[in-house]
């Protein structure tokens, strides 16, 4: 026997898209968003575009909540969470 047969090894490729949290798979290539429960065919990129509305081709997700003001701040890690709170606040009007 060679090894090879009954091994439980991990599958190689690519990492799974951190997009497919704000959608599910129903089929082959359709996913429905988790957010507007429209239904869509593609992938991880076709996902990103709907939810971030950066694509030409897909229409912008109307209920996902990180188009609200600047939660996007918040989610990209790009500022320090005290420079994130002052910057929320400040589109909250506080």
């Amino acid at each position: 026997m060679d090894g090879a047969c009954g091994s439980k090894r991990k599958r190689g490729g690519r990492p799974k898209s951190k997009y497919w949290n704000e959608a599910g798979k129903i089929g082959k290539d359709m996913w429905k968003c988790n957010h507007c429960k429209e239904k869509f065919s593609g992938g991880a990129t076709r996902i990103e575009e709907h939810i971030t509305g950066k694509g030409n081709s897909i229409r912008k997700c109307s209920k996902y909540p990180g188009h609200e003001g600047g939660h996007n701040i918040i989610a990209s890690g790009s500022t320090s969470p005290r420079e994130a709170l002052h910057t929320l606040n400040q589109l909250r009007g506080q």
